[in-house]
């Protein structure tokens, strides 16, 4: 099933304006529409509450691609004091112990008793104000709660889902909307869920589903199907997405609140998936269904917006779940270790076994990329809390590839040890395996959100070296920077330094540190030395960007892991010697991945590699199938 849409994204450069194939069909169906309806923009311009522009204020990541690092950022987001900490982990108390007994679940979710718990215990109101009866929680502390409630990953991500409609409804919604929805979203009378993906057996599609506005019933009627909807069966506030097509905006997507029980509304049978299977997923449709005025929210033309700043508290949640699987996985690794080791001093007394040492080898890595995912996550989750409404799309993005993709490897590396067994439903890790499986196809297709993550660098780098670029490229108009760049060439182990890491961190993170600017100056390095090649061709160079998106994920890594254990040191912290152990394996291994992929990078666009993926795949894609004959092939 091919998503055509990623061709056509890299040409226009638009990662947010995604969507998977082209939006022909929509046009057809909706180009009659724009002539029977009036625009509804001028109606609802000054009625509903406008969306705000981002501040495109790079915070860490866009600044490794031009070597920069403020001082500031070198030290962990304090965002909570020690009392307000200690006053929520006091109050997560009865939360953990609730987790730790098994949660009832009926044929459409979870049960009526633990849903009025969950009342009782203010779940559904973390990240509600507390005005309209909530929490009040900023991200970081309902990231917090979010570790407790993975450990049972259907309810997270039932609770995720309901979180992000009430971050909606409290960013986007008038007054109106808020005192209507908060307070039932905060006490649980009201569950909501996102209903904003569609999918057919051809393809996934884009979004086609409508919204017209009836100027004369002054009401919107709300057509199409929606796939994928979390908690579809219990929720009854839907928050969907739609084409206007009245509005003469560019983009008209725009976002509706449904009461799920008006008239049209059918939610459908549950979904059968591979994993989180007491998560009741399924398609629900929207037939002819009239909703009130006032149920858009903000303006017509703003779900675009809505969409992308929601998904980074998003991302956020979906890294903490995936956090909290990985940890599961290291913990039944570490649980494996002694019974082996006792097998292999019965068998073989004078040493450890081969699968001991591999054991003991996974959960070395484990451990790492947990600390480097759980470094990512508090310092992304600060950043927000720091710095309101800033573009921090692409360090919310590469903590979720990262977590996602460190998470199916524990997975699959588990597997190796527990082999047959674990595919018996009664296996303890079975469900692990199954639900990280699934995890891996929540949100935003994975492939296009590492593209994105590169993208978005090489346009800030442009932006700051777009002249000295353009001069290059052009060496007989401009002699001078030739015999410069003679004179001062810079390749991945001759660079200038200038960033001064270690001035800022511990001396016992020296070599952590020089690491890290060693990674960052090659990006810049390896980013720039593409730039020259491609020029604009860059962006169709898909197998480039993808090296740059996992080199800026390997640095975002080590850096939120060496910026943390140096506060941990610094504060004294319990075990903070192994957190310096573990920074610098972290360190370490991405430091050798980064010089690898700039390598890659240095040797030029016609290295063998990149040859023999585009010469098979041309040939594979030419056969529509794989093309060797089979090996016992004889002539006759």
């Amino acid at each position: 099933m091919l998503r055509t849409g990623v061709f056509r994204l890299s040409r226009t450069i638009n990662f947010h304006s995604y969507r998977p194939i082209s939006t022909s069909l929509w046009l057809a169906n909706t180009n009659a529409a724009q002539k029977s309806f009036p625009n509804v923009d001028d109606l609802f311009g000054k009625v509903g509450k406008p969306v705000e522009p981002l501040i495109e204020n790079p915070i860490i990541v866009k600044k490794f691609f031009i070597s920069e690092i403020d001082s500031e950022q070198m030290l962990y987001p304090e965002v909570l004091s020690k009392d307000e900490l200690d006053a929520i982990r006091k109050r997560n108390e009865n939360v953990s112990e609730y987790f730790r007994s098994s949660i009832d679940y009926d044929e459409k979710g979870i049960s009526k008793t633990v849903h009025d718990s969950f009342k009782q215990m203010g779940i559904y109101g973390y990240n509600v104000p507390k005005e309209f009866g909530g929490m009040g929680f900023i991200h970081t502390e309902t990231i917090l709660c979010s570790e407790i409630e993975g450990k049972k990953i259907n309810v997270g991500m039932i609770l995720k889902a309901h979180r992000l409609v009430c971050e909606a409804i409290n960013e986007y919604g008038t007054n109106e909307q808020r005192s209507k929805y908060l307070p039932k979203l905060a006490s649980g009378d009201l569950i909501a869920t996102p209903a904003s993906q569609e999918w057919t057996r051809d393809d996934i599609a884009a979004t086609t589903s409508t919204a017209e506005y009836d100027a004369d019933k002054k009401q919107w009627r709300l057509n199409g199907t929606k796939s994928f909807v979390i908690n579809a069966a219990k929720s009854n506030l839907f928050m969907v997405s739609a084409q206007v097509p009245q509005s003469k905006k560019t983009d008209s997507l725009s976002i509706f609140l449904v009461d799920a029980n008006l008239p049209g509304v059918s939610v459908h049978k549950k979904d059968n998936t591979i994993g989180l299977r007491n998560l009741y997923q399924a398609d629900v449709s929207f037939k002819d269904v009239y909703l009130e005025s006032d149920a858009i929210l903000s303006t017509p033309g703003s779900g675009r917006h809505i969409e992308r700043t929601t998904m980074f508290l998003s991302r956020l949640q979906q890294s903490a779940l995936n956090l909290i699987q990985m940890k599961s996985i290291n913990q039944f690794m570490v649980d494996m270790i002694e019974p082996v080791e006792d097998s292999n001093r019965i068998n073989n007394p004078e040493g450890t076994s081969f699968e001991s040492a591999s054991l003991r080898s996974e959960v070395l890595k484990s451990a790492a990329d947990i600390y480097s995912t759980e470094s990512m996550l508090y310092m992304t989750a600060g950043l927000m809390d720091l710095y309101k409404n800033t573009n921090i799309d692409v360090e919310t993005a590469i903590i979720k590839t990262f977590s996602q993709d460190r998470l199916l490897s524990m997975a699959l590396a588990l597997s190796n040890f527990v082999e047959a067994p674990v595919t018996l439903d009664e296996h303890p890790m079975n469900n692990v395996i199954r639900d990280a499986l699934q995890l891996q196809t929540f949100g935003e297709p994975k492939d296009i959100l590492k593209l994105y993550i590169g993208v978005a660098g090489i346009q800030h780098s442009g932006d700051r070296i777009f002249d000295s670029v353009k001069k290059k490229r052009n060496p007989f108009l401009h002699p001078e920077l030739a015999l410069q760049s003679f004179y001062k060439e810079e390749t991945m182990d001759k660079y200038e330094s200038n960033l001064n890491l270690m001035e800022n961190v511990l001396a016992v993170f020296d070599i952590h540190a020089r690491w890290v600017e060693a990674s960052i100056q090659r990006l810049r390095i390896g980013s720039s030395n593409l730039m020259e090649t491609y020029g604009r061709n860059l962006f169709t160079q898909h197998q480039e960007i993808q090296r740059l998106s996992e080199t800026v994920t390997y640095i975002y890594a080590s850096f939120a892991s060496l910026v943390r254990a140096n506060r941990s040191v610094i504060l004294r912290l319990p075990h903070a010697e192994f957190e310096h152990t573990l920074a610098g394996c972290s360190c370490d291994m991405n430091t050798q991945k980064v010089k690898e992929l700039m390598e890659h990078i240095e040797s030029g666009p016609l290295h063998p590699i990149d040859k023999h993926y585009q010469t098979i795949a041309k040939q594979v894609i030419k056969n529509k199938s794989y093309y060797p004959v089979h090996p016992l092939t004889r002539f006759i």
